[in-house]
């Protein structure tokens, strides 16, 4: 949706983004929930998108070496803090507010985009 290329434009503006976006099965899911959520919320369907994707985004590059074993928090477009660990274990990858990343560090235009398994 245009909304949505607009502020990732907007973004890369500003020096770059990260965007943790859900797989397409978890959007699948999110979307299929939101009609009826979203219309009992007074808000449209891209309204939604909207104020989801500001709880997914944040305003600088953050790759998966930029976090510590310890963890970061960090603050989302939105407000949102999210929370960004490594698997339990050690293990590659990323854990988003206890969501694991599916794939990480894939470059996109200013950006860095982490696929999450949920929305």
């Amino acid at each position: 949706p245009e909304p949505v290329v607009s502020l990732l434009r907007e973004l890369s503006l500003g020096g770059g983004f990260t965007l943790f976006a859900p797989s397409g099965p978890a959007y699948t899911r999110w979307q299929a929930e939101q009609p009826a959520s979203a219309e009992h919320e007074g808000r449209t369907a891209l309204e939604a998108l909207t104020a989801l994707l500001g709880n997914h985004v944040l305003d600088k590059l953050l790759f998966i070496e930029d976090v510590p074993s310890s963890g970061i928090t960090v603050t989302a477009i939105s407000g949102r803090r999210l929370h960004i660990t490594h698997p339990p274990g050690g293990g590659a990858g990323l854990v988003v507010d206890g969501v694991p990343a599916l794939r990480c560090n894939r470059e996109w235009g200013d950006g860095v985009v982490h696929i999450l398994e949920a929305v």
